[in-house]
């Protein structure tokens, strides 16, 4: 708006607050009336059976993903050697690994690697 006086915007700037005001006071309207009505809040988009799923899609991609494999074939033999989750974590790093998330390795990923079910790729 290169035209634009300071009172047209000052005119711009008050409509916009007024109107956040008013999204805000039907919203907040609109939450207390469905929980009036006993109706949960949030986002109920997933049955209790896809959140399993979900879940259980979740576990098998990070322990199928190649540099989880890598990595827990790496803190499997520093865990035979008496390491420490900290240590092996730090070596981890150290040696450039990363999480399936780009992530670097903490003593609780390291744990996680540790207790991963399925067999380990050599």
């Amino acid at each position: 708006m290169p035209d634009a006086t300071p009172l047209a915007i000052g005119i711009i700037a008050t409509l916009a607050e007024n109107e956040r005001q008013l999204i805000s006071t039907r919203t907040k309207a609109a939450s207390a009336a469905k929980k009036a009505r006993n109706r949960p809040l949030g986002n109920l988009n997933f049955t209790e059976a896809g959140k399993v799923k979900g879940k259980e899609t979740n576990q098998n991609n990070a322990l199928n993903h190649e540099r989880n494999i890598q990595a827990r074939n790496l803190a499997k033999r520093y865990n035979d050697m008496a390491w420490s989750l900290n240590q092996i974590a730090d070596k981890l790093n150290e040696l450039g690994y990363k999480t399936r998330r780009e992530c670097k390795f903490i003593s609780c990923t390291v744990y996680r690697l540790l207790a991963a079910k399925n067999p380990l790729v050599a």
